[in-house]
């Protein structure tokens, strides 16, 4: 019952996103990484205080946190971000499901098992809804923690 409670919440939570959004502006087809007036895809870099690349996710609902640092993981993760589709003009947020932390760029996500939105917390006028296969694939690598609420 109460996982169906969250879906509908979700449900709702996306389409009010979805609906006060405007058609003004048609902006890039994915999450940006800013770095002054650049737009360059998202990566995840080495950072000189760690040897290997890595991202956090962490529930903030809870407590529940997971950190990959296998490539296959990362690759999936950054896909997701770099495909996600922009949603134009300046949308309401819900309180985000996840907390992603990659190298300096700080995301909200929210997820569900096919449909997902991200806000890079450097840009909080612009969310980007994640790909059907993006937010599928995860889900699935964000099981471990989502399973444990």
């Amino acid at each position: 019952m109460a996982k169906l409670l969250k879906s509908i919440i979700s449900i709702i939570a996306v389409l009010t996103l979805l609906s006060c959004s405007t058609n003004a502006g048609s902006g890039g087809n994915s999450v940006q990484k800013l770095h002054g007036d650049e737009k360059n895809t998202f990566t995840i870099e080495n950072s000189m205080q760690t040897t290997k690349r890595e991202i956090s996710v962490r529930m903030l609902t809870g407590d529940q946190k997971i950190t990959f640092t296998d490539e296959y993981s990362i690759k999936t993760i950054e896909r997701a971000i770099n495909g996600a589709n922009r949603i134009p003009g300046i949308v309401d947020v819900v309180f985000p499901d996840f907390r992603v932390i990659a190298g300096e760029e700080i995301y909200d996500l929210w997820l569900r098992e096919v449909s997902g939105s991200i806000m890079n917390l450097k840009d909080t006028h612009t969310v980007y809804t994640l790909t059907p296969a993006s937010a599928k694939e995860l889900y699935e690598l964000l099981e471990p923690i989502i399973d444990k609420q």
